[in-house]
């Protein structure tokens, strides 16, 4: 039986999206988090890589006012920082990526540092078919030792599946071949969970309800992500752009899909997270909020038609 509706949507506020020209300002994410744990709307937060000490330190400080456990989820990401050191996390060259391995513990001692609960990022670029079955065992590799480390920190981690071939090319994002890999790898790392991206699945050309089928039971968390999904239009691709048109997710397939999921009874006793992945761009620079705000009040409707409905 899934809890009550009302208390089943647990808003994420994606930061290091919705702030993506700001984030790497100095104190700028510990400021907005120190806001945002006063908030009563948002359950959860999301970040990049915090590098420096001093304002991971401040954020554990944020953290520890949370007294009455409203806030229950700070994720850190780390897909930015892979992609700007070219981090492939099933490496098949064996001594780069124990390389790769060693550089991620680094990450999660940071990330605890800030009193985060999970650990997050996406998998590595695609392979050719002789490539496959090695990338993967590489991948499991890789999945198994971090998932032992971040649970001596005591922390979750989440991986996002992509998409293989539309854009941006990742070698875990099709359905079957993330549900196989978790099968083996929940066996005996149960602190390893799945973000579930729209724009990935769509741009994967699955049909959303049977993904969710398949992959409920290792879901944890949904970014509600907008894509243009015409091949001819300049816009195709994973662009991050904001809900609606041009792009295929408004409010009540938003809606529709997580009536789904509380449905079939995903997350049934704890909720699942949501956050709006709109990334900030120069065209709002000038109203630095703007971006965040539109996330917000997209995340609020859905949330009031997914009551309803």
């Amino acid at each position: 039986m899934s809890m009550n509706k009302r208390d089943y949507l647990l808003p994420s506020a994606l930061l290091c999206q919705n702030y993506r020209l700001l984030e790497k300002k100095p104190f700028f994410i510990a400021n907005k988090i120190d806001h945002l744990i006063q908030d009563n709307f948002y359950r959860s937060i999301e970040i990049s890589n915090i590098s420096d000490k001093k304002e991971r330190q401040q954020i554990s400080r944020a953290l520890s006012t949370n007294k009455d456990g409203r806030l229950k989820n700070l994720i850190v990401w780390f897909t930015e920082f892979f992609t700007e050191h070219k981090i492939d996390i099933h490496d098949l060259d064996e001594g780069k990526r124990k390389k790769n391995v060693e550089t991620i513990k680094k990450l999660i001692d940071e990330a605890a540092e800030t009193g985060a609960h999970t650990v997050a990022f996406t998998g590595g670029s695609n392979v050719s078919v002789l490539e496959r079955s090695d990338a993967y065992k590489a991948l499991i590799r890789t999945l198994g030792e971090v998932c032992d480390y971040a649970a001596k920190a005591k922390l979750e981690v989440f991986i996002e599946p992509c998409d293989c071939y539309a854009d941006q090319q990742k070698l875990l994002g099709q359905a079957q071949d993330t549900q196989e890999v978790m099968q083996l790898l929940r066996k005996d790392h149960k602190n390893l969970s799945l973000v579930f991206d729209t724009a990935h699945v769509a741009l994967n050309r699955e049909p959303p309800f049977k993904t969710l089928e398949m992959l409920g039971p290792f879901l944890r968390h949904f970014h509600l992500s907008n894509a243009v999904l015409d091949f001819d239009s300049p816009l195709f691709g994973d662009n991050h752009i904001a809900p609606g048109e041009p792009g295929f997710l408004t409010a009540k397939r938003a809606e529709k899909l997580l009536s789904h999921a509380h449905k079939i009874g995903i997350c049934a006793n704890e909720g699942v997270t949501v956050a709006v992945e709109y990334m900030q761009t120069a065209e709002h620079i000038d109203r630095p909020d703007r971006t965040f705000q539109i996330a917000t009040d997209f995340l609020k409707q859905v949330q009031f038609e997914f009551v309803l409905s």
